[in-house]
């Protein structure tokens, strides 16, 4: 083999081996893009099933509870993990008092349903602070006798 034969082989490798770059790249391209517009349609999907959730969660809480309600944060579990949205808000009118709450998406019912609040004394206690500090002081009294 002379130069120019050697060269002609080594421009044939070149142009081979970048065809295949090129397709391999295109390839990949084109996956990504049906990939990422199937990511698109979940995400629509995801964004109904947590629209619907959070209806559900306000309706339970103002039926059972006579909670008017805000939500501030709701996130979709991922379909292998659980069919529910965690959902956080607080009451309306009692921003101190948060709420969290689970829906299942697929049967829309409530779960895990918690409210604490962060004043000392909350609507939704039985006693007063009063009530509470006598019977505090009645249960150290037993105590000390027993």
């Amino acid at each position: 083999m002379d130069i120019d034969q050697d060269d002609f082989v080594v421009e044939k490798v070149i142009k081979i081996s970048c065809g295949r770059l090129v397709k391999g790249m295109m390839l990949g391209i084109v996956l990504i893009l049906i990939l990422g517009g199937c990511q698109k349609v979940n995400t629509d999907e995801d964004a109904e099933l947590i629209h619907k959730a959070k209806d559900t969660a306000v309706q339970y809480l103002k039926d059972k509870y006579k909670l008017n309600v805000e939500i501030t944060y709701a996130k979709k579990f991922p379909t292998y993990v659980t069919s529910k949205v965690d959902i956080n808000g607080n009451v309306i009118g009692h921003a101190e008092e948060d709420f969290t709450i689970s829906v299942n998406y697929e049967t829309q019912e409530t779960s895990d349903f918690a409210i604490k609040s962060r004043i000392r004394k909350s609507p939704y206690r039985k006693w007063n602070l009063s009530e509470y500090k006598f019977i505090r002081q009645v249960i150290n009294s037993w105590r000390r006798i027993l």
